[in-house]
């Protein structure tokens, strides 16, 4: 994919028969190969303003759509989604949700097994991160669609809401573990932050060193690396003190 400065920011634009012009799309629903991606502030740069609708779904993290171009994708500008109203902009943000969560991965690792467990997810798209958007589609959750495997257990009767602790050190990787128990979720915390921090380094389209916590649908940011030191620190929102709670339970 290229890069933002590399945006196609007016007019037409036609992909085979089907025009990325949502303005003049006579049904825009059917436009399906459209993508959520996430991508650092870092990549947005000084051409923010090509795509000043994305998203910051938690601090450095944003989403951006994505649709198909020749033999890759290029995300769509501010200028082709302006005049899209809000209701049908958040139903084509779902469609990209869901696309995403469908791509494949090429494995699945299981990492921490003994304490903590936590599973690591690669593949070719560089829409594997972006799976965290709608983890039910992906399989992520208790009785999710995904068509992929399920990642995660049904629940337990009487158990909390489920939260999942997320690294996306690249965007063609993603690192989830489910909050079961207090321990295990300090030792995952710990084993996460480690992988998060080396594989940004190493891997393409880099991402976040930081960790995320997912509940009822947004993303938190609960670790972070310090600007001068490089020490991590945990922040700890309202939502991963509730998550906690139910773990006490």
């Amino acid at each position: 994919m290229g890069s933002v400065s590399h945006l196609h920011t007016g007019g037409n634009r036609t992909l085979g028969t089907t025009t990325t012009d949502i303005r003049q799309m006579p049904d825009w629903r059917s436009f399906e190969g459209v993508h959520a991606r996430l991508v650092p502030a870092s990549r947005l740069g000084p051409s923010r303003r090509a795509v000043d609708y994305a998203w910051e779904i938690a601090p450095g993290v944003f989403e951006v759509l994505c649709v198909p171009d020749g033999g890759g994708f290029r995300y769509l500008s501010s200028e082709q989604l302006r005049g899209l109203a809000p209701g049908p902009l958040a139903e084509l943000r779902a469609v990209a949700r869901r696309n995403s969560a469908a791509v494949p991965v090429d494995s699945v690792e299981l990492h921490n097994r003994r304490a903590g467990e936590y599973q690591q997810l690669s593949g070719s798209s560089p829409f594997v991160a972006a799976k965290i958007l709608d983890p039910a589609a992906a399989g992520l959750l208790p009785g999710g669609s995904g068509a992929g495997p399920v990642l995660v257990e049904p629940a337990e009767p009487g158990a909390g809401e489920v939260a999942l602790l997320a690294g996306m050190p690249s965007a063609y990787t993603l690192l989830v573990h489910r909050l079961r128990s207090l321990p295990e979720f300090v030792s995952a915390v710990d084993a996460m932050v480690t992988a998060c921090r080396r594989s940004r380094e190493v891997l393409p389209a880099p991402l976040s060193a930081d960790l995320f916590l997912w509940r009822r649908g947004a993303l938190h940011r609960i670790t972070r690396v310090d600007a001068a030191s490089g020490d991590i620190l945990m922040d700890e929102p309202a939502e991963l003190q509730n998550a906690l709670a139910d773990l006490a339970h």
